[in-house]
């Protein structure tokens, strides 16, 4: 049976999502033996050509971290849900805008399903 592909992306983020991953060091390894890295920008030359080249739904888990801050990431943030068969978004930075934006601004939450776009304002 092949092993399950996971992707890794962040977009505005304090990057402590990423630190974590990255702290488990020579434990990385137990989780690649596990696993298909398909996706983690942080740690392989990863293009946007490449996912968009890939087919619909080819990443199981799409891990998504970060505040989805400007057009560009709101795209990718689509192209993902669409090349992911789930995709999940962690962080604090995800579900709050976390520490890496402005509390005197308002932030869009994506619903990248499609269904409706909602505004939330911090602070």
């Amino acid at each position: 049976m092949p092993k399950p592909k996971i992707g890794i992306y962040w977009c505005a983020s304090c990057g402590g999502c990423e630190e974590t991953v990255v702290e488990l060091a020579e434990d990385i390894l137990a989780v690649v033996e596990a696993v298909d890295i398909v996706l983690w920008p942080v740690a392989m030359d990863t293009k946007y050509a490449d996912v968009k080249a890939m087919q619909d739904r080819h990443i199981d888990v799409c891990f998504f971290n970060g505040s989805v801050r400007n057009s560009e990431q709101e795209e990718l943030a689509h192209l993902l849900r669409k090349k992911s068969k789930v995709l999940v978004a962690f962080g604090s930075c995800t579900g709050f805008s976390g520490g890496a934006v402005s509390p005197h601004d308002f932030y869009p939450c994506i619903d990248v399903s499609g269904s409706k776009r909602n505004y939330f304002k911090l602070g």
